[in-house]
């Protein structure tokens, strides 16, 4: 009776090493598959400048989708608008709730949202979008995707 317990008690514990291993396993997984931090405000900014550059001198209609599309823009909510235009250059459009239109200087009007594209003009593509605050900060910014 004793030989027969053993072999299953044996079993019982490697069952319970594989399953330990395999818990251990999953755990790494998730951890590898998180999400990247945001990058640090200057770092992004510096990022985006290169895409957006990159972005609105390719003319071509098979122009690849901006790699920027990637980072997370988190990290920029809360900047002022002078400092997001300074960095991308003036908005491609500006945006409000019964109006739009092209920028006439570095930056929209105080009442409207700024927008830049990060695609060939005149193409669907993603677009950063500043939700202004009264204080003319981008109390969010965000990835949005145009379709023209």
């Amino acid at each position: 009776m004793l030989s027969v317990q053993k072999p299953a008690a044996r079993e019982r514990d490697q069952m319970y090493r594989v399953s330990m291993i395999t818990l251990g396993l999953i755990a790494v997984a998730l951890a590898a598959c998180r999400a990247a931090p945001p990058l640090p405000r200057t770092e992004l900014l510096e990022k985006l400048h290169q895409c957006h550059d990159t972005m609105t001198k390719e003319r071509s209609a098979n122009a690849p989708p901006s790699p920027c599309a990637k980072l997370d823009p988190s990290s920029l909510n809360g900047i002022s608008r002078s400092e997001l235009a300074a960095a991308l250059g003036p908005p491609t459009l500006c945006l409000g709730l019964s109006e739009g239109g092209a920028p006439s200087g570095p930056d929209c009007p105080a009442q409207l949202n700024p927008k830049w594209s990060f695609h060939r003009i005149g193409g669907d593509g993603l677009e950063l979008f500043c939700e202004t605050d009264e204080n003319q900060h981008c109390e969010v910014v965000r990835w949005i995707q145009s379709e023209y």
